[in-house]
């Protein structure tokens, strides 16, 4: 309600009626209602009631409003920029992490290899064969799993080396020299990767009858081939073979695989969807 000084400085609210009678310059109070407004002026905590005052007041109060609504915009924005930037940085992050792996497949029986001292192959690690008195185990297309490198497929070439047990009869553990080609994929949509894992480790035949033997040692991805997209690692192996099948348990500090260069595409994805979260809070709309 608008109040007006007159007469010594009273107050009175003008009344309902006087209100409605601006327009139509019949009321007999009018008169006397501009007299007092006109000398009064616009009187801290009592207003102008105007029609120009009000029209004023109502354009100034949507600039309020309007300036609110920039502010806000501004503020979504930037807060929307600033949760895509750091969304996008640690989508594109290449992080060293433990990360876990499984082989796993059927295993054919050790036999005479293609070299002269019975290895797997001539070249790369399941090439050494210290004694020159070895044999080659083989998986071929053996399930891969896990963080380390993905889901995929994987060659795999065990050489034992038969010349160097830790008995000369009976039961006994032999050191073991493989390569494991793996071809994978990670995360969703993405082109496939390749890698060579280097096993080092021992092949304990079994404790007790019925039980698994056991494989233990160490695994590092190589550098030649040189992995594509470039990763690196090393960790620790464990494995059991029972009947004709083989499965290693891999463990270690890589740098996981990356099938695409960094992308603006989650901080663009992030962004849009900050804005819409605003947008839906707020209620306020805009085009991008």
């Amino acid at each position: 309600m608008c109040f007006r000084r007159e007469h010594g400085g009273t107050r009175w609210p003008e009344p309902a009626d006087v209100q409605g009678q601006w327009r139509k310059k019949s009321h007999p109070r009018l008169a006397l209602a501009r007299i007092a407004i006109h000398n009064a002026g616009p009187q801290k905590g009592f207003g102008d009631c105007t029609p120009k005052a009000r029209a004023t007041r109502g354009i100034r109060g949507l600039d309020r409003i309007h300036m609110y609504k920039r502010v806000l915009i501004i503020a979504a924005v930037a807060s929307a920029l600033g949760a895509a930037w750091v969304h996008a940085q640690e989508a594109n992050a290449v992080n060293t992490a433990i990360r876990n792996a499984v082989i796993s497949g059927s295993l054919s029986s050790p036999t005479a290899g293609p070299t002269a001292n019975g290895a797997c192959s001539s070249t790369g690690y399941a090439a050494i064969c210290p004694s020159g008195s070895c044999q080659c185990a083989t998986m071929t297309g053996a399930k891969v799993t896990g963080s380390l490198a993905g889901t995929g497929t994987a060659n795999v070439s065990i050489t034992l080396d038969l010349g160097d047990p830790t008995t000369v009869s009976g039961s006994t553990c032999q050191p073991i020299f493989g390569a494991a080609d793996l071809t994978t994929t990670t995360g969703k949509n993405k082109g496939p990767e390749t890698e060579t894992l280097n096993l080092l480790g021992v092949y304990c035949d079994k404790f007790i009858s019925g039980q698994p033997n056991t494989v233990s040692g160490g695994f590092g991805i190589a550098a030649s081939p040189a992995p594509s997209p470039a990763a690196t690692g090393w960790g620790t192996m464990t494995g059991e073979a029972h009947h004709g099948t083989l499965k290693l348990s891999l463990k270690g500090l890589v740098t996981p695989n990356r099938s695409h260069p960094a992308s603006d595409e989650p901080m663009r994805a992030s962004f849009f969807s900050v804005l819409r979260r605003i947008e839906k809070s707020t209620g306020l709309m805009w085009r991008i």
